[in-house]
């Protein structure tokens, strides 16, 4: 009966201090990385609607080193947006980005086509 008691004790020990994961990339914070970025290269950063049914994140790479593990998508949509000369036009958006567990992301390349 001890014996048992010392494995339970020493399982749930080991399973509380798993690191926590919570810090790692997703489709949804590349999502909304790459759309922040886009909106910066806009003429009317305001009048931006994106459409999120047609927005896709596709997962390319992941990069670690042991303690920090690096995760890149490719991110593709459609941005309405008011031109200069104030007309609303459907434009086709890319986005490659690149986030970490620490919480930080880069975006590698944007591009309004």
């Amino acid at each position: 009966m001890k014996a048992l008691i010392i494995v339970t004790f020493s399982i749930l020990l080991i399973s509380c201090s798993k690191k926590n994961e919570t810090n790692q990339p997703t489709k949804s914070m590349a999502i909304a990385v790459c759309m922040t970025a886009i909106e910066n290269k806009l003429s009317n950063p305001s009048s931006a609607d994106f459409d999120h049914r047609n927005t896709t994140a596709k997962h390319t790479s992941v990069r670690s080193d042991g303690k920090l593990r690096q995760n890149t998508y490719q991110v593709l949509g459609f941005v309405t947006a008011e031109n200069m000369f104030g007309g609303h036009v459907r434009t086709k958006f890319g986005c490659t980005v690149t986030g970490d567990t620490n919480g930080n992301w880069s975006v590698n390349q944007s591009v309004v086509m």
